[in-house]
């Protein structure tokens, strides 16, 4: 009877994946044509990136998860909110450990300040939201105080918006109260990005109108603001406090009997000023 030749297994090698860097490497050892190597490497490029982005919204969700809730520190005229550097110390680490970063960029456009804060994780994937808003005139700050104000104030709700911050609106204010609602930091973004676009098709009108104010006649600036849609007469309705375009005085110069009456006069409700 014969024996059976016995086989030896035999250990199975783990297949590399193929990626567009190994196509790459191949075709160079086969000296490929240049026109060959550099379609593949454009194909290594947009793998790299989209492996990146898969990166960027991984950590991301890691982040988030591990982040914690953002408490109020601090309090404002008639809210609380948390201020950004204790945002930052809450939220350095979680980001640190998923290879995420943030930094801002500050531009000044058309009278507007502009904030855009920028995501970014470590291979290379960066994500942008941005914000803009008039100089915080509000109280006695003098012009650069007022600068730093708004720089602030777009800073802390930019970083909220791209990093999706898991809490409630860092200004509860008085609607909030009033209603029982607490917005999401998502919610006052997307109104403020609303109210901006607004505020910055009708800038010249609204800086006409500043102007008419300054120069203390109401009746040719009644003219200017009656002539606003209902829309940014609604986007201008915001405390200079937080990023409004009017300054307290405008504000009392608006509320007055003169300016009521400035208004009447213009839509025919009392006798012209000027008789």
């Amino acid at each position: 009877m014969s024996e059976l030749a016995q086989i030896e297994p035999t250990e199975l090698k783990p297949v590399a994946p193929t990626t567009p860097a190994t196509l790459l490497q191949l075709a160079v050892e086969q000296g490929a044509d240049l026109d060959r190597l550099e379609k593949l490497m454009a194909l290594q490029q947009n793998w790299e990136a989209n492996e990146a982005r898969k990166a960027f919204a991984s950590a991301m969700t890691g982040f988030r998860a591990d982040c914690p809730e953002i408490d109020k520190n601090a309090k404002g005229h008639n809210s609380k909110y948390a201020t950004l550097a204790h945002t930052i110390r809450l939220i350095k680490e979680p980001l640190s450990n998923h290879g995420l970063s943030y930094n801002w960029k500050i531009e000044q456009t058309e009278g507007l300040i502009d904030v855009a804060c920028y995501a970014t994780h470590q291979l290379g994937h960066q994500e942008c939201t941005s914000m803009n808003a008039l100089s915080d005139t509000s109280g006695s700050k003098n012009a650069i105080q007022a600068l730093g104000s708004t720089v602030t104030y777009l800073q802390r709700y930019t970083l909220y918006a791209i990093l999706g911050l898991a809490s409630a609106s860092e200004d509860d204010d008085d609607d909030g109260a009033a209603t029982g609602k607490v917005k999401t930091v998502i919610d006052v973004t997307n109104e403020w990005i609303k109210r901006n676009e607004v505020i910055r098709e009708y800038l010249p009108s609204i800086c006409d109108l500043k102007d008419r104010l300054a120069d203390g006649d109401l009746l040719a600036a009644a003219e200017v603001y009656l002539g606003f849609s209902d829309d940014l007469l609604g986007a201008l309705r915001v405390a200079a406090s937080k990023g409004g375009m009017f300054d307290i005085k405008e504000v009392k110069l608006m509320t007055g009997n003169e300016w009521f009456a400035a208004k009447n006069a213009i839509t025919g409700h009392v006798p012209n000023l000027k008789d």
